[in-house]
């Protein structure tokens, strides 16, 4: 029944000139999400309207924009919940209205802890750094409250020398490591250790071959990341060297030999006899 009612309004719309069509989408815009999500599409001539609603939204705000390039006119407001949106092009009703008004965006938005706003004073086109703040800006309020993002950084290790094993042999580097706080000044801070290791002479690594000027051999000669001791530090350079290996050249890929790199392992002395 349904399905005949609908083939009933398109014949007549049609007769008309009126094309019409509802797109049924879910949030990762796929089919079959009714009520979720739509977009109703309505088309006559060169003329087009549109109308999607988003039921579950977060976004909070809405704007009012025109374009005199396509004489278009659109709208959105949105609340923790539900969306909505419209568009209209129409160079026959909305041509002369377009282009007395220019490219103007209004516009109020709610989201990362503060509000932004852009008025039709602003070009939407260009962005400059002497704007007045009631032009277009953002008030955070996070900051208000919490006062603003603070960093602090101070060195636990300094250059300490460090040996990395690897299959093939021992790579000589550096390890530095520097404590750093943030946080802000009206609420709780988060510490981390971040350790950089530095190898002069590179470990080898496979190019990622995906074009023609990265098929080569590549090498590793830095690498940042959370630990709280040299040893840490350099069982992630290891352990990262070789998914990257593995990645893209398998398990027994091995690099060319590099004799003023890399040293051999020292083999393990002979057990005491009595």
């Amino acid at each position: 029944m349904i399905e005949g009612l609908k083939r009933r309004l398109a014949l007549a719309l049609e007769a008309r000139g009126i094309w019409a069509w509802f797109n049924n989408l879910s949030l990762d815009k796929r089919r079959g999400s009714f009520p979720l999500e739509g977009r109703l599409f309505v088309h006559r001539h060169n003329d087009t309207f549109s109308f999607e609603y988003n039921v579950g939204s977060r976004r909070c705000g809405f704007s009012l924009g025109s374009s005199p390039w396509e004489a278009e006119v659109r709208a959105s407001v949105a609340f923790p919940g539900l969306a909505l949106y419209t568009r209209m092009t129409s160079f026959s009703l909305l041509g002369k209205l377009t282009g007395f008004i220019g490219h103007r965006i209004a516009r109020v938005d709610l989201h990362d802890g503060a509000i932004w706003w852009e008025t039709p004073l602003a070009d939407p086109d260009v962005g400059r750094s002497n704007e007045p703040w009631y032009v277009r800006g953002n008030f955070s309020v996070v900051d208000a409250l919490l006062g603003k993002p603070v960093v602090t950084k101070s060195v636990v290790v300094r250059d300490e020398p460090v040996t990395i094993p690897m299959l093939e042999g021992n790579y000589e580097g550096t390890c530095s490591i520097e404590q750093v706080t943030t946080g802000r000044p009206r609420w709780f801070g988060e510490t981390v250790r971040i350790a950089t290791v530095r190898i002069e002479n590179g470990i080898p690594i496979p190019g990622k071959g995906e074009n023609s000027y990265d098929l080569d051999e590549d090498a590793l000669y830095a690498q940042s990341a959370p630990a709280s001791s040299p040893a840490e530090a350099v069982g992630n350079v290891v352990g990262s060297v070789l998914v990257t290996r593995w990645k893209r050249a398998g398990a027994n890929w091995r690099p060319e030999p590099r004799p003023m790199s890399v040293s051999a392992p020292v083999p393990a002395a002979p057990a005491a006899v009595n």
